[in-house]
């Protein structure tokens, strides 16, 4: 295969290449490296804290909506009462046996 040539197969000079471009490139790659690490260490970083406000947003909506639902039920009875009371009966009271 073309891509599975050995270093013995190889031809001296493209040795002497590829050690001139390590010696060439070699720190040009090791400081690509690095600021990659430190980008993706960043990306994680930022997901972490993506992660963590969506939960904490999670959790206050879902505070929030169990407490209007709390509301609106305490609105819904207290508008009870009040029909109730237009319509002449007491709230909260059994209606008479007759």
């Amino acid at each position: 295969m073309l891509n599975s040539v050995s270093t013995m197969d190889r031809n001296p000079d493209q040795e002497e290449i590829d050690q001139v471009r390590k010696l060439l490139f070699g720190d040009v790659q090791k400081e690509n490296d690095r600021r990659i690490a430190a980008l993706e260490a960043q990306v994680r970083e930022l997901r972490q804290t993506f992660e963590r406000r969506i939960a904490a947003l999670a959790e206050a909506n879902s505070t929030s909506q169990a407490q209007l639902i709390r509301a609106l039920g305490d609105a819904i009875a207290h508008l009870g009462g009040q029909i109730s009371a237009l319509a002449g009966d007491a709230p909260d009271s059994a209606p008479a046996d007759e």
